[in-house]
């Protein structure tokens, strides 16, 4: 039985002003689709896209009965996460803006604002990405497309 989840952990930008450190959560907020369609579900983060399908209805519960043999093709599947985040022009004054991701399994392409930030191929190691240049004063959107680790 294959298990490879794609997976989102905990997600915080951190910025660094000469002598101060401030850590801004990215929990809240999110939604996500298969690649290449156009129907946003809300989803919860930290947690898998599994569990998300079946809060939404689409999937039913893995761990009942045999469902496990009819949702095999979740995995095969690339998805993508997104969220839209607020950044006010003083947010910008940071000498240092990182986004850090404490876990995403596997292979993830991460863009804000349509922007590569970077590329993940490890769900036991956090990540981060230098994010200054790629913000603006007002709505970011974030989006971490998760690979089929099956494929």
């Amino acid at each position: 039985m294959r298990n490879r989840l794609p997976m989102l952990a905990t997600c915080l930008f951190t910025t660094f002003s000469w002598a101060q450190v401030s850590h801004v959560s990215l929990t809240d907020g999110w939604t996500f689709s298969e690649v290449g369609k156009e129907d946003w579900l809300p989803a919860v983060v930290p947690g898998v896209v599994q569990t998300d399908l079946v809060r939404n209805g689409v999937i039913p519960d893995p761990f009942l009965n045999f469902n496990m043999d009819s949702i095999q093709w979740v995995e095969d599947r690339d998805w993508v996460y997104q969220r839209t985040i607020e950044i006010r022009k003083e947010d910008l004054d940071s000498d240092y803006i990182e986004l850090v991701f404490k876990g995403l399994d596997t292979f993830t392409e991460v863009t804000l604002n349509d922007r590569p930030l970077g590329r993940t191929d490890n769900m036991f190691r956090s990540w981060s990405f230098p994010v200054k240049d790629a913000l603006r004063s007002g709505r970011n959107q974030l989006k971490v497309t998760f690979r089929s680790a099956v494929k």
